[in-house]
């Protein structure tokens, strides 16, 4: 009797032996083989550029990602200098000091690598002047506005467009197409409140256009 309760305690040592080993070995196994997120490919909004934010301003770096499954979460996002600005795992960056910093976007295998040079400064800014203050074109034509912006290490949110009147003329990042004949304000403008305005006159195809120096004319 003693003889065959050994032999039972001996059989269950070895079975509990052999069932925590296998344990230990599945549990090695799922950690060593760490599962990664798949992205085939990736774009971003702005890429090794200056981007520039103001203190405690906030803006946000839109990746494209294939396939469409993948999501900003599923990316490893960092920023050089987080006493600068910070970046979260949805793209969204936080300036707190001035300064500069790297934000890198990758996938989880780091396959993809993507990086955007961001400049934070306090200074606002105080001058925006486009490029022409009349223009005239004939229907059908385009030109191109574009805004000086001071001083140079001021901060400036994007630049919007508008014209007052699109059945004469309309605009799009700073090209102005002409439609019919008219005059029309074309307008740029930026959340700090700054904005500048340049006379467009548009005419037929069949009018004289009289010479006028001061005028831009786009024959």
């Amino acid at each position: 009797m003693k003889i065959t309760s050994k032999i039972f305690l001996c059989i269950a040592a070895i079975a509990m032996v052999s069932f925590f080993s296998a344990c230990e070995k599945e549990d090695y196994g799922s950690s060593s083989e760490k599962q990664y997120v798949h992205v085939d490919d990736m774009q971003i909004n702005v890429e090794s550029v200056d981007f520039v934010m103001g203190v405690n301003g906030t803006s946000a770096i839109v990746p494209q990602l294939s396939p469409s499954t993948v999501t900003p979460q599923d990316l490893v996002w960092t920023s050089s200098n987080p006493s600068v600005v910070t970046v979260d795992n949805n793209g969204v960056l936080t300036a707190h000091s001035d300064g500069e910093a790297i934000i890198t976007i990758a996938s989880q295998d780091r396959s993809i690598v993507k990086t955007c040079k961001v400049a934070v400064s306090h200074v606002k800014l105080t001058t925006l002047k486009l490029n022409y203050d009349d223009y005239t074109l004939r229907e059908g034509g385009v030109m191109n506005l574009s805004v000086a912006l001071q001083p140079a290490n001021a901060y400036y949110q994007n630049i919007a467009w508008r014209t007052e009147d699109a059945s004469v003329a309309t605009v799009e990042n700073g090209k102005v197409t002409a439609v019919r004949a008219g005059k029309v304000d074309i307008i740029a403008s930026c959340l700090d409140g700054l904005e500048d305005t340049c006379h467009v006159t548009v005419k037929s195809n069949t009018e004289n256009i009289t010479f006028d120096p001061y005028v831009k004319v786009e024959w």
